[in-house]
This record gives structure tokens, sequence and C-alpha cells, in this order.
């Protein structure tokens, strides 16, 4: 089993089985691989799992929180990792991070990286403000 740390942590656990699987399996199985944004169940009035991660837990408080999830039994039974972007991005700076006493910095040769990660990042805030922008009320639910 996974240990808990900033990379992934196991959220659902799966049948003991499941445990022994291989990345083969998992790329046979990979029409059952999803990843999500489990925020997305947080706001959410019309779905009956308002404050919740979609699969029963409590919604992370991290809206860039990100699951991956497989069901690799043929039925309810999924294995559920999640891990966030931050955490994601935090690998990416260790891993270019230069060890100067008293700074946290990279070095000249990784900024075009990061130019390309945050302009990438960029295009999506752009995307998600279309979308807020273009919002439109919704007919409520007789529910």
């Amino acid at each position: 089993m996974i240990e808990d740390d900033k990379r992934a942590t196991l959220v659902s656990y799966p049948p003991s089985e499941i445990l022994d699987y291989t990345i083969e399996d998992l790329i046979e199985h990979s029409e059952d691989i999803d990843f999500y944004l489990p925020y997305q169940w947080s706001k959410v009035y019309r779905y009956d799992h308002k404050g919740s991660d979609g699969i029963g837990n409590p919604c992370p408080k991290d809206p860039l929180t990100i699951y991956w999830t497989a069901d690799l039994s043929g039925g309810d039974e999924r294995v559920t990792y999640k891990t966030t972007f931050g955490a994601l991005l935090d690998d990416v700076f260790e891993g270019h991070e230069l060890f100067i006493e008293g700074a946290s910095v990279i070095g000249s040769s990784s900024v075009p990286l990061f130019v390309d990660i945050r302009d990438a990042l960029q295009k999506e805030i752009d995307r998600l403000n279309v979308w807020i922008d273009n919002a439109k009320p919704e007919e409520k639910d007789d529910a």
C-alpha cells in the first residue's frame, strides 16, 4: 500500500486482489481509469454528492485536488488515489531547485520549462474566465 505523502494518497480501498495488479493489468483496464477534480461536487446543489468528493468522502478543501480512480473489478469497487496540482508543481520545482543556503530558487537553465508551464496554466485560466463570464442562470429542480 502506498504511504500517505504529498504525491499520492489512497482514498478508497480496493478489494485485496487489485492490490496485486501490475502496470500491464492497469493498461489492460485503461478504459476504466479516470482522472477528475473532486472539488466539482463541493458546491453543486443538483446532485446527491453535494459536499462530498463523489465517492462518499468529504470534499477536499483544495479545488485543485486530482483523483485517479480505477474500476478494476467490473463493479463499484474502485481504487482511488489523490494528489494536488500544487504537489505536482512542487515535484517539478524540487527537480530543478538549486541548493543555496537560505534560498529556494531554480537555476536559470530551468526558466524556459517554468515559463512553458506558466503559459499553459494561463491558457487554462483564460478558458475558466470565458466559462465564468458566459455563465447563465439555471432552471431550478423541483426536488
